[in-house]
């Protein structure tokens, strides 16, 4: 569970936080490999547990809060102090804190971060752990082309590599003639056709009608069957799907994909979805399978039905009235949350200039139940099988409860992301999944009239992440068996098993003795994407206009209050600031800041002009902007442009043409997350092997990009004079824009530096009193 501040030294006070214009807060990867967060806090100690024996239900709680014990707690001889609110707690004969002589070897005395089995939990009717199954779902469309059902089929099937031999699967079509459920547990597999009532969505009639049509058909159990033994079944199955492209629907009405997803979650879950009113709170399944992941590949927009989308309206995801489209997603999502479902969407459109999706409605379903969207503009652009393997090879955790406990001084005042408020309980979300990359943000504020200087008491965060697993079972083997591989992933075949576990971190900030020393210990990238969560609801709510002048607004007032304080000195004693620091030189940490800041205004997250012309792609981008790692998000804002020449490679080069043409001779390589372009100069043609060599520099690092994302980017390799150089240009943010977006961004970062001194200089000479 990595946290990572936008400030690594917590401001004094109220009034020190807003006079150093700094956002205050953390972004959380709950998820995140236990490697990384002892990369990054020395506190922490890999693996604490393994070998302890050590069980949740060991772990005390303070009496007062609740927290869980922790390093920095402070012990007597028969009582611990919480180093959350204070709270004294005694240690009964019993507790494994009595013998004072071990209690520093203990892990979670002496780890920050400890991931801790539950002892036998039982869920889902009293089933144990062992017994629970996770369930995969392909819900397809099929009233695309051949060629889209092709990259399906394939998706499909690799996805398949990534998932274990005992985890249960399922295929359901629709279209405009209805439902098509295979039965892959027989001799071969065979389709059930079921027609959909056309008014779903406008009856109460059709929406019970719905809930209940699969479980009549075909029982659930027969339904899904485990991958391990039923390969051959699954792929005969895909074979079978054949486009339904202008078969029309005996009801007059188009594929209805709110009815087909709603019959699909009332069948995994056995709770009845009603558009009236959802669930308030996390359901055990009656059907007792724990987490569900339904994987929606769609090909076409919806056009009848709850959920259908008016693709001759393409419309501006900002400033427009809640439609029922959106209610629908909406409702839909929460309530698949709650049974334990996530929705992952998989659009393959045909032609971005005229397709139109409607994701700023559709992108609730998956916000809200935990899962991702994968758009693909076309069948060209189209990563479907990589991304699905990856999706269902990685670890995810299931069912998730998060809760965050703080020290008394301050609270979470926002919370950003993936994330689902519990109705009756302030600071405890749920969630169906969750990856190695999803990301939470959390805004501070004080509730108190601020931090002691006395390092003994120092700001506490404590994250309490309880979640169940589908893993390998744990039967005495050394190593585990592999089967195919996708792109150098090994595919375990071993049984898996689904255990519940918690982890618990608990990290302390130091207080910063003044607003210089704040801003010594600033992390960009976690405050621009902090910055862009704070902007989702003014986006989508006032606009662009409004958004674009509030983070210009910011970005004058934070380098008006750095000159102010960096030049005091100079002021107390009556002169002037002549020419301000525009590039944070003071500052050991800032300096990334302003081209961070200038990417968002200059790229496509900000413009207009970019979402009139594809309003689908600009959604998919923003959902991906606020849900992935600060450090991805900063390739995607402002991308990484390196240098290669004789198998050597060269960061932090601007975006610029005058850099390149200083620069005869190399090849070069820009990782803007979404897209990796590989640009080879003229002279680097003559001097460099093209395509670069699988056992190169350059393909070496391409490989770890691709393989370290959840989302994978589309590789480019561009020569200079032969192949088109648009998409390379395009990355070169440093440049003049091709188009306007209203920004002064618009006309490159020289043009935008200027203008940001002259509104700078305005600010110093009359200052905020």
């Amino acid at each position: 569970m990595a946290v990572q501040g936008t400030l690594n030294k917590f401001p004094i006070d109220a009034k020190t936080k807003d006079e150093s214009g700094l956002p205050f807060g953390v972004i959380v990867q709950p998820f995140v490999r236990e490697t990384e967060v002892v990369e990054k806090d020395g506190k922490c100690v890999l693996n604490a547990t393994e070998g302890t024996g050590l069980r949740v239900e060991q772990v005390e709680r303070c009496n007062d809060c609740y927290a869980y014990i922790n390093r920095y707690c402070y012990f007597d001889y028969r009582s611990w102090s919480c180093s959350l609110c204070g709270a004294v707690n005694p240690i009964g004969k019993k507790s494994r804190y009595y013998n004072v002589q071990h209690r520093s070897r203990l892990p979670e005395l002496s780890s920050g971060f400890v991931d801790v089995e539950y002892t036998g939990k039982k869920g889902n009717g009293g089933k144990e752990d062992g017994d629970l199954r996770a369930a995969f779902v392909a819900l397809v469309d099929t009233t695309g082309t051949e060629d889209q059902l092709e990259l399906v089929r394939s998706a499909i099937l690799a996805g398949l590599e990534g998932l274990a031999p005992n985890a249960k699967f399922g295929i359901v079509t629709y279209s405009a003639q209805g439902l098509g459920v295979f039965d892959l547990a027989g001799q071969g597999a065979s389709c059930w056709h079921i027609p959909l009532p056309g008014d779903f969505g406008e009856s109460r009639e059709a929406e019970e009608y719905v809930n209940g049509m699969l479980d009549e058909v075909l029982p659930l159990e027969l339904f899904l069957v485990e991958v391990g033994t039923h390969k051959e079944a699954i792929a005969s199955a895909l074979e079978s799907v054949k486009s339904s492209e202008g078969k029309p629907s005996p009801s007059g009405a188009g594929a209805c994909y709110g009815a087909a997803l709603t019959a699909v979650v009332a069948y995994l879950s056995g709770l009845e979805f009603s558009q009236a009113g959802g669930q308030e709170a996390l359901n055990d399944n009656p059907t007792g399978i724990i987490y569900s992941r339904v994987m929606t590949f769609m090909l076409n927009p919806p056009p009848s039905g709850a959920g259908r989308v008016d693709s001759g309206k393409r419309s501006a995801p900002t400033r427009r009235a809640i439609s029922l489209t959106e209610t629908f997603y909406s409702k839909m999502g929460s309530h698949s949350s709650c049974c334990g479902i996530s929705c992952d969407l998989y659009i393959i459109g045909r032609d971005k200039e005229t397709d139109y999706f409607d994701l700023a409605s559709m992108r609730y379903l998956s916000k809200k139940s935990g899962g991702k969207i994968f758009y693909y503009p076309s069948v060209d652009e189209c990563n479907a099988p990589q991304d699905v393997f990856t999706a269902l090879s990685e670890p995810c955790a299931l069912n998730g409860i998060f809760r965050v406990r703080t020290s008394n001084e301050f609270k979470v005042a926002q919370h950003y992301g993936q994330l689902e408020e519990h109705h009756k309980y302030k600071n405890l979300y749920h969630f169906a999944t969750c990856d190695k990359t999803t990301c939470f943000g959390l805004d501070f504020k004080f509730s108190s009239s601020g931090f002691s200087r006395d390092p003994e008491v120092a700001p506490t965060v404590q994250l309490a992440f309880q979640y169940s697993v589908f893993e390998p079972e744990d039967d005495g083997e050394e190593e585990e068996e592999v089967g195919e591989e996708i792109e150098g992933k090994p595919q375990a075949s071993r049984r898996h098993v689904m255990k519940q576990r918690l982890r618990i971190y608990t990290k302390q900030f130091p207080v910063a003795k003044s607003i210089l020393d704040l801003y010594d210990h600033v992390d960009p990238q976690a405050v621009v994407s902090l910055l862009l969560h704070k902007c989702t609801n003014i986006i989508f709510e006032k606009g662009f206009g409004e958004a674009r002048s509030l983070v210009e607004d910011w970005m004058i007032n934070l380098l008006g209050q750095y000159n102010l304080h960096t030049n005091k000195r100079l002021l107390e004693a009556g002169d002037k600031i002549e020419e301000p620091d525009l590039s944070f030189k003071e500052s050991n940490t800032m300096g990334d800041l302003p081209s961070l800041v200038y990417g968002i205004l200059r790229g496509h997250v900000f413009s207009e002009g970019y979402i009139r012309k594809n309003p689908d792609e600009w959604v998919y981008l923003f959902s991906a902007y606020t849900s992935n790692p600060p450090k991805d998000i900063a390739h995607a804002i402002y991308p990484a442009l390196s240098t290669y020449s004789e198998n050597r490679g060269y960061r932090k080069v601007p975006l610029s043409k005058d850099h390149l043409s200083e620069n005869e001779g190399t090849i070069y390589m820009v990782d803007s997350f979404f897209k990796i372009v590989v640009y080879y100069t003229t002279q680097g043609q003559k001097t460099q092997a093209f395509p670069p060599p699988h056992d190169g520099l350059l393909r070496k690092e391409i490989d770890d990009i691709r393989s370290s994302r959840g989302t994978a980017p589309v590789v480019i390799f561009i020569r200079e004079g032969i192949e088109d150089e648009r998409p390379f240009e395009d990355l070169l943010l440093d440049e003049p824009a091709k188009s306007s977006s209203g920004s002064t961004a618009d006309y490159g970062f020289d043009q935008w530096s200027n203008f940001i001194t002259k509104e700078v200089k305005e600010y110093l000479a009359n200052p905020p009193s």
